[in-house]
């Protein structure tokens, strides 16, 4: 009974330092700690992950514990861990850091470098704030994040700001694509499987078929009113030339194309074909969170008909894009 007693009392001795801690853990934080003002500027550059609505910007804020802190800090900092580790150990990045340090990537390339500078001010001191509270959570997580978050005041460790010397005037990308758009019947299509079985000529006869030629029958009566094909080939229908520059929060886009049933090339060559053109611009105004918001301003003209009896129709239209 006497050892039973004894161990007992180790076991209470051994457990009081932790039941200690678990009391701080569970202590409010004042509604006037600064802590607030630092967790929901981290909410609003996207930083924390989970628990936004406990950091309400009304005047009736729930009074958050230690505990509530840690759990909101624990997930941004491995992410931050993550994101240094994946810059310095690519190759030994697990499958969870990658995903980690590709949302940390999505979060950090947005902020401008002034507010990138202050996140890490604010990350730094509530990181050495609730440190003992983070480690009851994620063992060692405060001083991984302590040294990750050091890291990142370093320039080579942002992949998204422009080198040292370099301008930092947003380069223009532009995007060229040519769309040929061939017919869909297979009825009046190109394709004919009689050259299956040539019964003269020799290999071209095996990729080759020969079909009708649109023009209008010989007067003599003789001669051969059809031409080779390549196989698989279908009739292009109409052509498609766009264009897309996109300079910061602009983006200019364009598209020449022509009717269906027109030659794509004689219409684009010669200023008198029938065709359609297009000119747009598009402008992001604003970004929540994932959802982007641009302003779209597009001018349309199609010109059909004979070429000495045009018929040319007009027309603007504007709206509203969302990106997510």
């Amino acid at each position: 009974m006497r050892y039973l007693t004894l161990l007992l009392a180790l076991i209470l001795f051994a457990t009081l330092p932790a039941l200690a801690g678990g009391d701080e853990l569970m202590s409010n934080v004042p509604l006037n700690d600064l802590t607030y003002t630092q967790m929901r500027q981290l909410d609003r550059w996207d930083i924390l992950s989970d628990g936004q609505d406990k950091l309400r910007e009304e005047s009736r804020q729930p009074v958050l514990t230690r505990y509530d802190m840690a759990f909101l800090l624990v997930e941004p900092l491995e992410r931050c861990v993550a994101f240094v580790a994946m810059q310095e150990t690519p190759t030994s990045v697990l499958p969870e850091q990658r995903r980690r340090a590709e949302i940390a990537y999505l979060a950090l390339s947005k902020l401008s470098p002034t507010d990138f500078d202050q996140m890490l001010v604010i990350m730094s001191q509530l990181a050495k704030t609730f440190a003992s509270d983070i480690d009851q959570l994620s063992p060692g997580m405060s001083a991984r994040a302590t040294t990750a978050l050091r890291k990142l005041t370093l320039p080579h460790f942002r992949p998204w700001t422009p080198a040292k010397g370099t301008s930092d005037v947003p380069t223009p990308v532009i995007h060229l694509s040519i769309n040929p758009h061939v017919q869909q019947s297979t009825a009046t299509g190109f394709l004919n499987l009689s050259f299956l079985s040539p019964t003269q000529g020799g290999r071209t006869n095996l990729f080759t078929t020969r079909i009708p030629r649109v023009a209008a029958p010989s007067t003599s009566g003789s001669g051969d009113a059809s031409e080779a094909a390549i196989v698989g080939s279908r009739a292009v229908s109409s052509l498609e030339a766009a264009v897309d520059v996109a300079f910061g929060r602009f983006r200019l886009y364009g598209s020449l194309a022509t009717l269906p049933g027109q030659p794509p090339m004689l219409t684009i060559i010669k200023p008198e074909g029938s065709g359609k053109a297009m000119l747009g611009m598009e402008v992001d105004l604003v970004r929540i969170k994932n959802l982007g918001i641009s302003g779209i301003f597009e001018y349309h003209i199609m010109r059909s008909g004979e070429p000495a009896n045009y018929d040319i129709n007009t027309g603007a239209v504007g709206g509203i894009g969302l990106n997510w």
